[in-house]
């Protein structure tokens, strides 16, 4: 839920072992804030909260962040949600389970990126997700980002 109530505070300094930099503002009379290890980021990071302000976005009540700011928070490629999808499915499921939702994702996620630029062959494409989706021991290591899987 947005809301347009959106008040900001000044920059607080705060001094312990290092100094560090407090950028605070409400939202609908809910506090938010954000710590910066230089007073300049900190001044940047409200001037951008205020700029967002001053063109009229609302703000989110839960995250604090004007519209903007927090759909970059929500933005996830395509491969990203099949790899956290798999990631969190692959310890809670059956080893028949586990192989289903590898063979699923090796057969959809090429038909999604198939019309993007620079998609890889669909063979090569799956023989790459075979190997990135699969968390279990004997999976590939490589940490290499693969052509045509950032796409949102």
């Amino acid at each position: 839920m947005n809301s347009y109530d959106v008040r900001f505070w000044q920059i607080e300094t705060r001094r312990g072992k290092t100094v560090n930099y407090r950028v605070r503002w409400v939202v609908t009379g809910r506090r938010f804030g954000d710590s910066f290890t230089t007073k300049e980021l900190a001044e940047s990071y409200r001037a951008k909260l205020r700029a967002a302000a001053r063109r009229g976005e609302g703000f989110d009540t839960e995250t604090g962040l004007p519209e903007s700011m927090a759909r970059t928070l929500r933005d996830v490629s395509f491969y990203e949600h099949c790899a956290e999808f798999t990631a969190a499915t692959w310890p809670v499921s059956a080893a028949k389970t586990r192989a289903s939702v590898i063979e699923t994702l090796i057969r959809v996620v090429p038909v999604v990126v198939t019309d993007l630029k620079g998609a890889p062959e669909r063979a090569v494409l799956r023989s790459a997700l075979r190997k990135e989706l699969n968390p279990g021991e004997h999976a590939g290591t490589s940490t290499r980002k693969r052509p045509g899987l950032s796409a949102g």
